[in-house]
């Protein structure tokens, strides 16, 4: 079967030449529509993005009852998921087939990347603006 697959395009596709092979490839991504563009921001072909979407369907419910935890905290936090204007973005990108590592790319909030705010030394960020991290800390 066809697998899921979420790709760092902010890092790897719009930052580096392209030195594979050329593909046309369809991603998409739901985040608020004050933003566009996507540079910086976690793109997924369509199975990647239906599994984010499935998940987040449930999260009412889990941000009721797991909210309180760490990790339910950031999630149900995270303007690409419980903002009041999302929408889904679908962009077609020439692409080199060399994909790199997988880029966690968020909304900074709290002025705290989303993922680090409960490690020893959380990394500083501008509200508001897309950050990118290649690997957590």
């Amino acid at each position: 079967g066809k697998g899921f697959s979420m790709l760092p395009l902010g890092l790897v596709l719009l930052s580096q030449p392209l030195l594979g092979a050329r593909i046309n490839i369809t991603l998409y991504h739901v985040n608020p529509a004050n933003y566009s563009g996507v540079a910086d921001m976690d793109l997924g072909d369509e199975p990647g993005d239906a599994f984010f979407t499935a998940r987040n369907l449930g999260l009412p419910m889990f941000c009721r009852d797991e909210g309180k935890t760490q990790q339910g905290q950031a999630l149900c936090s995270n303007p690409e998921v419980v903002s009041d204007n999302l929408i889904v973005s679908r962009v077609i990108l020439e692409a080199s087939t060399d994909f790199g590592p997988y880029g966690y790319c968020d909304i900074c909030t709290n002025g705290t990347y989303p993922g680090t705010q409960f490690v020893p030394h959380p990394l500083n960020c501008t509200n508001g603006e897309y950050v990118c991290l290649c690997r957590l800390p």
